[in-house]
């Protein structure tokens, strides 16, 4: 399995450019960390 560890300014960037619904459909497991989650 691969992990994708992202932070806040890639997913804002990907959703200002209406691609963060295909990313989040990739064969990946995406892990945000807590902080910037609850943040965002």
């Amino acid at each position: 399995m691969r992990i994708l560890i992202s932070d806040t300014s890639c997913l804002i960037d990907l959703r200002k450019a209406t691609l963060l619904d295909a990313f989040v459909q990739l064969p990946y497991s995406l892990v945000i960390p807590d902080v910037l989650f609850e943040q965002e």
